[in-house]
């Protein structure tokens, strides 16, 4: 494996990408392109690394040559992009096409909520990947490595993955006085962030106010009212955005992850919350639902409605047992599968 050479091109670095880039630098040699430094709501700190290089303020012609500097330099014999949207994307696959460099795409299922517009993306990548023969692609997850077979031959089911080894097991006792659930991720729409305040304050206003402790996590427009609604009740945290370390320390001290998004390209903070052995409530509509969640095996699923969620809480608060079986369920799970991060990259290597 050590004689693969990679080059892995994306918009911006991410935690999961750099867990991912670390383990695969162990087996083979990595090197990472960045066009773009900020996500918005999620500014996250990760610690430079000698061969990740961000090139957001270079002028076009320095891009040209630090294109060629790289190639002279590493030799690659696999390109692996991140997206179909990245920035100079028409001109990486040109270069490294004409040097004859295997070329492999890391993509979510297109997000759009529109028939139309899904079938134009569709006919998009068709011509793209077909006139650059492009090898293959890893898809995050099975819906999208369904959606992809009907483009490219070669399409693998490789959804995000993490380092596991960092996360600290919950500790549960019997049963507790209060479940802890925790969201995490941007306040925002998608996140269906209004849902889960509204479900809690009904919760709040009944016999089960007094066994739920709710810590939510993450930046976004709905901060100002999470900080509001914190002071009016005891039993609601809001964390903020925090770093990668202060999230593997807070999400072990919960019960239970809730996830209501509208729509996801996956879903990392259900890795995240597997890996330390949590119980999950999430939406159908997110695509590592589709992948292997199991109802009352993994935990609960919703419908995205305020009763839905209402009830799914009210059915664990009941049934903690049930919690703590689901959690070990999840823990076990992940470290044997690929959302392992050990596990994802020997996948990914015996493929390329």
């Amino acid at each position: 494996m050590k004689n693969k050479k990679i080059i892995f091109f994306s918009n911006f670095l991410t935690p999961y990408q750099k867990d991912f880039l670390s383990e695969v630098s162990i087996l083979s040699s990595v090197s990472a392109v960045f066009s773009e430094k900020k996500i918005i709501n999620l500014p996250w700190k990760i610690s430079k690394h000698k061969n990740f290089y961000n090139i957001s303020n270079l002028s076009e012609k320095k891009k040209e040559l630090f294109y060629q500097k790289l190639f002279k330099n590493f030799q690659p014999n696999v390109i692996l992009i991140g997206g179909y949207k990245i920035k100079d994307l028409l001109k990486i696959i040109k270069f490294f096409f004409k040097k004859k460099i295997k070329i492999y795409f890391f993509l979510e299922k297109p997000k759009n909520n529109f028939f139309f517009g899904l079938i134009l993306k569709k006919f998009y990548l068709f011509i793209f990947f077909k006139f650059f023969k492009i090898n293959g692609i890893f898809a995050v997850g099975k819906s999208a490595e369904n959606y992809y077979k009907k483009i490219c031959n070669n399409v693998f089911n490789l959804p995000y993955s993490i380092n596991g080894d960092d996360y600290k097991k919950i500790k549960f006792s019997k049963y507790p006085k209060k479940i802890k659930f925790i969201f995490i991720g941007q306040l925002i729409d998608r996140k269906n962030i209004n849902l889960l305040l509204k479900s809690f304050e009904i919760l709040n206003n009944t016999i089960y106010g007094g066994r739920i402790y709710l810590t939510i996590v993450g930046d976004g427009p709905a901060r100002n009212k999470i900080k509001q609604l914190s002071k009016i009740h005891t039993n609601l945290k809001y964390q903020g955005f925090v770093s990668q370390n202060q999230l593997k320390k807070i999400i072990y001290q919960h019960h239970i992850l809730i996830l209501p998004s509208k729509k996801e390209g996956w879903g990392v903070v259900v890795n995240q919350a597997m890996a330390s052995g949590l119980c999950l409530i999430i939406s159908k509509k997110i695509e590592i639902y589709k992948d292997f969640f199991k109802e009352n095996i993994n935990g609960v699923s919703i419908n995205n409605s305020v009763e839905s969620l209402c009830e799914k809480m009210i059915y664990l608060i009941k049934n903690t047992n049930k919690v703590e079986i689901m959690g070990k369920n999840n823990y076990q799970y992940f470290f044997k599968s690929k959302l392992n991060v050990k596990n994802s990259v020997k996948y990914f290597l015996s493929k390329i």
